[in-house]
């Protein structure tokens, strides 16, 4: 991921890191930037993007964005780990019964093993 062409301005990593964002974006600042690895878990970042992601359908109303548009980002967070074709498909059946980010997270996330 680090430049081989000297002056290269930038890297394009848009389907690596919808695709698996883990892998693709967790490693970012350490291999082009230099920064020690953060520490954060999945989870962790599941639980800030709840915050998040409850707040966005809060403030819109008719439905827009829905809540299958606000968790799309992060569907692929588990890629390739344990559990997660598993956790996809009840993530898919609870867009249909779960208004917010915090009631989808607890009704499918028992899906993945907590040390994943």
């Amino acid at each position: 991921m680090q430049p081989e062409v000297p002056g290269a301005h930038g890297v394009m990593l848009g389907r690596a890191a919808f695709y698996n964002p883990w892998q693709t974006l967790g490693l970012v600042n350490s291999l082009v930037y230099g920064d020690a690895p953060s520490g954060i878990t999945r989870r962790k970042v599941l639980e800030e993007f709840r915050v998040y992601g409850d707040c966005v359908l809060e403030i819109h109303e008719n439905n827009r964005p829905n809540i299958r548009d606000v968790f799309k980002p992060v569907l692929n967070l588990f890629h390739s780990k344990p559990g997660d074709a598993i956790w996809k498909r009840n993530v898919d059946a609870a867009f249909h019964e779960c208004g917010t980010v915090k009631s989808l997270l607890e009704e499918t996330l028992g899906a993945i093993p907590d040390w994943v």
